[in-house]
């Protein structure tokens, strides 16, 4: 298995687990409170803090990731999107994978 499709996976099950966490945690948190159980109320707002973390580490990732793979091409004088990193075919006027407009310099 190639290295880019083991970590597709792994950031596609991370991003299912936390919305998993938020969804039980919201589904405890509400039991919780509507049964007046303050502790599972309260621990039901921390699996969804947990989610939410998990989440916001899963965007910072990409956008390292996103960000590196620009450098690296950078480096090997290929053009890159300014706006998600990927590389940039020939003389395109859009970039393929978020479709913004590319500005050519002269």
């Amino acid at each position: 298995m190639s290295q880019y499709l083991r970590e597709s996976m792994h950031l596609s099950l991370t991003r299912i687990a936390g919305a998993a966490i938020v969804i039980l945690g919201l589904v405890v948190a509400a039991s919780g409170f509507l049964s007046f159980d303050l502790v599972g109320g309260a621990f039901g707002v921390v699996l969804i803090g947990m989610g939410l973390a998990l989440e916001f580490a899963n965007r910072r990732h990409e956008k390292l990731k996103s960000e590196s793979e620009a450098l690296r091409s950078a480096q090997k004088g290929g053009s890159v999107c300014p706006s998600c990193g990927s590389r940039l075919q020939g003389n395109s006027q859009y970039c393929s994978k978020c479709k913004t407009p590319i500005k050519q310099i002269a």
